[in-house]
């Protein structure tokens, strides 16, 4: 679960296959098509490309989250077995750092802002998560020309933070009916 979203973010950018040379307990059966999955693996590694110039950034307030965080994306990275220059490329376009959400500030000009932060269920209470919920309204200020979209069980989180979402979308999240946010980079609609 740590660095869920940084590794999804990875994969997308770099059009890296997840469980690329991972085994799977029907590539034992008899009839199974070894050579052919052989090759499909090499066509899906084949299309990686880390000279993309992409960058993810990443960050949880908990410091042991956070390093759990860089360690699942490195994971992530070695068992797709690219070559080591290739490896550490990808590896260097993830920067994973202790912050909290209050904390936060842009340091590149445009992007895409992506926040699952805890809903109160699991990871402490709902007081404490409309805490974090606060934390997040100055991003709005602080991220113009970013899109800012948000996961969260709370139903009124737009009104805790005084955002007016562009649109809202009901999903599951684990077991979780959950709700995305999506707030639109102001630069975008002069585009």
């Amino acid at each position: 679960g740590s660095g869920t979203l940084a590794a999804e973010a990875l994969s997308f950018a770099y059009d890296l296959p997840p469980n690329l040379r991972r085994s799977f307990g029907f590539s034992r059966m008899k009839n199974y098509p070894a050579e052919t999955d052989r090759q499909l693996q090499e066509e899906l590694a084949a299309r990686v490309n880390p000279e993309y110039e992409v960058l993810i950034r990443a960050s949880d307030q908990d410091p042991r989250m956070a390093e759990l965080s860089r360690q699942n994306v490195r994971r992530m990275v070695e068992q797709a077995a690219l070559p080591p220059e290739s490896a550490e490329r990808l590896l260097s376009r993830v920067v994973v750092e202790q912050c909290r959400m209050e904390n936060l500030r842009r340091r590149e000009p445009e992007g895409f802002f992506m926040a699952n932060p805890p809903y109160g269920e699991r990871l402490g209470d709902l007081p404490q998560a409309q805490a974090t919920y606060r934390a997040m309204a100055h991003l709005v200020q602080d991220f113009p020309d970013w899109s800012l979209t948000t996961i969260t069980t709370f139903p009124d989180f737009d009104r805790e933070l005084g955002w007016r979402p562009a649109w809202k979308r009901e999903v599951r999240n684990g077991n979780s009916q959950a709700l995305i946010f999506h707030h639109a980079a102001v630069g975008s609609r002069k585009r």
